[in-house]
Formats: C-alpha cells, sequence, structure tokens
C-alpha cells in the first residue's frame, strides 16, 4: 500500500506520454476537442490581453526586452497552442502592440513532440517569427526551462513581468492524494494496483487498460504535509465542514504552481480547463476516487482545493459560474501587486456562464451531431461555434446535404463563405482522418464555387496524400467547368488508386464522350 501520489501510477504516466508523443492524438487514442478549440482559445487570449492591460494600468508600458511569457505546460499536439497563437497575434495587431513583447513556448515531457511541432505546417512561422519556442518540462519537477530554439535558459526570478501559464487536460493526469471525511474525521485513501508484476511484462499502452485497482481507509491527522502547512488547513477546513465526504488533493498541480512561481518576481497566472468539482457540497460522500481510462488515466481536479490554495496565499482566483458542470475553467491569480480589474470582468464576461462544455452539448447528442432540419440552423450553430475547424468538419456532411436540397440565400452563402474562411484560417492538421481540405472543396463544390473547390482538393492532397475520392470529386469540379481534358487526367488518377471502384467507372463512362 501506498499513499496515491506516490503510486507508480504516475510514473507510469509520465512514461506514456513521453514514449508515444502526439500520436496518441493523432490516433484519437486520447481525447482532445474540448480543451482544444478557437472558442477556449479565443476566451484565454481575453484573459492574457486583460492581464496585460491592467500591468500597463499601473507599471506602463514595457520599456526593457523581457517579453511576457505564455508558457503552455504538456501542449501535446499543439492544437490550442496555435489557435491561441492566432488570437494573440490578431489581438496585438489591434492594440498596436510590438511583436517583442510576447514570447510563447510549447512545452511536453516528450522530446518526440518537440520535433513533431519544429515541422508542423501551423507552428513553423511562429517559430520563424520569433514569436514561439520549445522546451522539454516536467511539471511536477523541473525549476528551469531551457528554451530548444533560442537556447535561452530561464531560471529563477528571470521573468520580470506577469507569466501565463495555460494547464489544459494536464491537472487531472499529475499526482494526487485521495482522503474522505467520515464523521467529520479524515482517513486517507490509499490505492493498490493489485496486477502490478503482471502488467510490468505487457506493453505500457496496454498498462492503464489492464490494471486492477483497490482503495483502502485508514484514519489520519490533518496535520498530514509536513513541508506543506497551506494544505493541512485545506484539510483542517474539510474535516471540520464536511460530515462525510471524499475528495483528492490535487498536489501534483501544486507542485506545478509552486515550481513556476519560482521563475517569476512577477505575477503567474495558471488558465486551467479539466474536469472537476469546484464546491465541497458537491463532493461525494464516500465513493472511492474515479479513475478514467482513456489511452491512460486521469481524475477528477478539485477546483475548491485549488481555490483555497490561491487564497491562502493571498492571490485571485476566478471559476464559473455553473458549479455543477464537469468540465471547468478557472483562472489562478498569485503575486499580483496591482488591481486587476479587466482581468475580473473578461473572465466574469466570457467564462462565467457559456463554457466549452455547454458548447459542445449544444453542437452533440451521445458524440454525433445534432440533426438539425434546415440549412440555415446549421449556418446558425457553426457560427455559435465560430467555426471551430473540428466542429464544421463533424457538420460538413449535414451542411452539403443541405445544400443539396435547400434553396440557399444571398446572406446565408456569405456567412458560409465567411465561416470557411474562418475554419480555414485555423487549420491544424492533426488527427488522420479529419481531411479539412477536402471538407472544405466538397462544401465550395455544391455551392457551385469549382474553382475555389478544386483549390482545397488540391490542398488535401498536399497534406494528406493521394486518395480515389479526391481525384473522384476534383473529376467532378473540372468537369462542371468544362475543363474535360483535366477531368480525364483526375479520373485516371483515381482509378489507378482504386482500378475496381464501380463509382469511378461509371463516371469514367460519363466523362469519356465529352471528351472525345
Amino acid at each position: 500500500m501506498t499513499s496515491l501520489s506516490n503510486s507508480i501510477l504516475w510514473q507510469r504516466m509520465q512514461e506514456y506520454y513521453a514514449q508515444l508523443g502526439t500520436e496518441v492524438w493523432e490516433d484519437e487514442v486520447v481525447p482532445q476537442q474540448i480543451t482544444n478549440n478557437t472558442y477556449l482559445a479565443n476566451n484565454y487570449a481575453k484573459q492574457i490581453i486583460a492581464q496585460i492591460q491592467d500591468y500597463i494600468s499601473t507599471h506602463g508600458k514595457p520599456l526593457d526586452d523581457c517579453p511576457f511569457y505564455v508558457l503552455e505546460i504538456g501542449a501535446g499536439h499543439g492544437r490550442l497552442s496555435f489557435y491561441l497563437l492566432e488570437n494573440l497575434r490578431q489581438a496585438f495587431e489591434v492594440f498596436g502592440w510590438p511583436k517583442k513583447w510576447l514570447k510563447f513556448i510549447m512545452t511536453d515531457i516528450s522530446l518526440k513532440s518537440l520535433e513533431t511541432w519544429q515541422t508542423h505546417h501551423a507552428l513553423k512561422p511562429f517559430i520563424d517569427e520569433g514569436w514561439l519556442d520549445l522546451a522539454v518540462y516536467n511539471a511536477n519537477q523541473d525549476t528551469q526551462i531551457k528554451l530548444a530554439i533560442s537556447g535561452q535558459l530561464i531560471e529563477a526570478k528571470s521573468i520580470n513581468k506577469p507569466l501565463f501559464v495555460i494547464c489544459n487536460y494536464i491537472f487531472d493526469t499529475l499526482s494526487q492524494d485521495a482522503f474522505q471525511v467520515i464523521n467529520h474525521r479524515l482517513h486517507e485513501v490509499e490505492l493498490v494496483i493489485k496486477n502490478q508484476a503482471q502488467l510490468e511484462k505487457g506493453e505500457l499502452k496496454d498498462y492503464f487498460k489492464d490494471a486492477k485497482y483497490e482503495f483502502v481507509k485508514h484514519p489520519v491527522k490533518t496535520q498530514y504535509y509536513t513541508e506543506k502547512p497551506l494544505l493541512n488547513k485545506i484539510l483542517q477546513a474539510y474535516e471540520a465542514e464536511c460530515e462525510n465526504a471524499a475528495f483528492l488533493m490535487p498536489i501534483g498541480a501544486i507542485h506545478c504552481i509552486e515550481n513556476l512561481k519560482k521563475l517569476t518576481q512577477g505575477p503567474l497566472m495558471f488558465l486551467v480547463s479539466d474536469k472537476g468539482v469546484t464546491d465541497k457540497d458537491l463532493f461525494d460522500e464516500d465513493d472511492d476516487p474515479d479513475i478514467s481510462f482513456h489511452g491512460s488515466v486521469s481524475m477528477m481536479v478539485n477546483f475548491d482545493a485549488l481555490k483555497r490554495y490561491t487564497e491562502l496565499c493571498g492571490g485571485n482566483c476566478f471559476l464559473m459560474g455553473d458549479k455543477g458542470a464537469d468540465f471547468q475553467v478557472a483562472n489562478f491569480i498569485f503575486q499580483a501587486d496591482y488591481k486587476i480589474p479587466q482581468t475580473a470582468y473578461a473572465f466574469a464576461n466570457s467564462l462565467s456562464c457559456f463554457s466549452p462544455q455547454d458548447l459542445f452539448d449544444i453542437c452533440y447528442i451521445e458524440d454525433e451531431p445534432v440533426k438539425l432540419k434546415t440549412l440555415e440552423a446549421i449556418v446558425n450553430i457553426l457560427n455559435l461555434a465560430e467555426w471551430d475547424p473540428s466542429i464544421f468538419y463533424d457538420y460538413h456532411e449535414l451542411l452539403i446535404e443541405k445544400l443539396e436540397n435547400d434553396d440557399m440565400t444571398v446572406n446565408v452563402q456569405h456567412s458560409i463563405l465567411n465561416g470557411l474562411e474562418r475554419a480555414w484560417r485555423y487549420f491544424f492538421k492533426l488527427e488522420k482522418s479529419q481531411d479539412l481540405p477536402f471538407a472544405i472543396g466538397s462544401t465550395l463544390y455544391n455551392m457551385g464555387l469549382n474553382e475555389k473547390a478544386i483549390e482545397f482538393y488540391n490542398y488535401s492532397l498536399a497534406y494528406y496524400g493521394k486518395d480515389k475520392d479526391t481525384y473522384f470529386n476534383l473529376t467532378l469540379a473540372y468537369h462542371a467547368l468544362e475543363n474535360y481534358e483535366k477531368a480525364q487526367e483526375m479520373i485516371n488518377e483515381s482509378l489507378k488508386i482504386s482500378p475496381k471502384d464501380e463509382a469511378i467507372a461509371e463516371l469514367q463512362k460519363e466523362i469519356d464522350p465529352m471528351h472525345s
């Protein structure tokens, strides 16, 4: 038996992500969409910009060469970083702020991830501009950050402006301790992996799926943490306030916060999105810790404990108004020596009511797009989703179906074209199955915009390789433009890939007479 935070589970988690890198998202093993969308990135950007404005209101515009650092912990595949960089670029242009004011740092424990980021089509331009740097970083252990591109070393007290830290689906994968209050008496809940010896013989990717867990409870004193008295105050409060309650203590998240505090003399802002509980009244009474499996494992984050810790440190905490939502967004601010009214308003205005979880609940029923009845309704929901590329991709077949059967007004046409432009601006190649340029091309073809459709079908070939369906659709588009030579060329390419496909053979018969 051992405390949950000392379990081998967390070491195996780090090994899992370090070994597989971005593969776990490319193959859609680990879920990521709810924390990697343009809606959330837009709201994070608002928080960062508001905090910079609060800083400038007190300290004036920066005169030295030390930038505002934005640090994403466990950036994984890098999609959110790209979305956030795009939003910050637009904001800096609007405010007329120089680019040298900002340095974005993507970090991960996997060197494989850094190698992928350096050549990624969406990230490389930001690296070349000097806005983006990369680092291998362990949120639980490292107290300095060595940047891979510039070679710069960020160490203790080397930052003198607000440091912005993005933690999406990170705290739920860092070490936690488990406790239970039974009749106002604190108990520790220890973890036993019953088949540990057997697991060591298998593949790491199967470790979490095959693990068999057991939990054992025993009474402990609230002076549990010998080196962290603030956490003992939280345990004391829970023991006093709760008659019966099961909860987790996010010890790994707090280690992460304390390590990053050491890097900066200025304010430290943590923007956190994760599944979690924000109020002690929502703690389960007597359940064992819930371990969710999705390639690796994760646990709920105790946002209530993080709020108490932040306030005990003299910081500010902003939580969503909907405490009952499974998915939560929070802003924890430490060491701010100035008032932060614009930051407070930005959170209240953007995230206190409508959240990414609400957006996805509106857009999907049991993970499937909502079967809306009209073209206008589909366009409206995509407008609400800000034409997030992943949501558009999931809806594009429904959109095309309505384009084929419904009349399209000029207003709707302009809305779609504006939306497609936005979706393409945020194109980030990740999932092997999500061919966004093909979806855009097919939408444009069904709007009668064949030349633009051809442009995007060619993007599809460039990013996703030769495909019979892409060549088939290129045939249709060239045929509609009466470019019969190119149509014949495209159908021949399609036949090379799938010579026995009946639909391709039928289309070839239809276009041959025209060609001759």
